[in-house]
C-alpha cells in the first residue's frame, strides 16, 4: 500500500489480524506483476497515490484495463482539488486520506465488499 517497509508491515499487520489475506508489493510496478499473476485471488487492491516507479494513479489505470471491475481503494497525504478530480474520475471504491485509522481502513474495506463474501472465504488483498 505504501513505499515505506513499515508502512506495509503494519497495514498487512492490521488486515491479517482481522482474518484478511494479504500481498504487498513496494510499488506500482510490483503491484501490476502481482496482479497479473494472482488477478483470480484478489479482490481488492489497496494502494497509494504517491510512489516510486508506478504511482496510484497510473497503478489504477492499468489494472482498470486488465480488469474493468477490479475494486480499488486508495490513499494519500496529499490531495488537492485537482488530484481528487483525477482519483474520482478512477471510480475507486475509497480515497483514504492520510493518516487513516485501522478503523476507517476496515470500514472502506467493508464498504467495497459485501458480508457474505468476507466471511468464507476471506478475500486477498493487494497492498501496493
Amino acid at each position: 500500500m505504501d513505499d515505506e517497509k513499515e508502512v506495509r508491515h503494519i497495514t498487512a499487520s492490521v488486515l491479517t489480524s482481522y482474518g484478511y489475506r494479504v500481498l504487498t508489493a513496494a510499488d506500482g510496478a510490483e503491484a501490476v506483476s502481482i496482479y497479473a499473476n494472482k488477478r483470480a485471488e484478489i479482490r481488492v487492491v489497496l494502494t497509494d497515490i504517491m510512489m516510486p516507479v508506478v504511482d496510484g494513479v497510473a497503478l489504477c489505470r492499468v489494472l482498470r484495463k486488465m480488469n474493468p471491475d477490479v475494486m480499488l481503494i486508495a490513499s494519500t497525504g496529499y490531495a488537492n482539488e485537482s488530484r481528487m478530480q483525477e482519483l474520482r474520475s478512477l471510480n475507486l471504491c475509497a480515497v483514504l486520506r492520510k493518516p487513516f485509522s485501522a478503523e476507517r481502513l476496515l470500514a472502506a474495506l467493508d464498504e467495497s465488499i459485501s458480508a457474505p463474501q468476507i466471511r468464507s472465504p476471506q478475500p486477498e488483498l493487494l497492498c501496493a
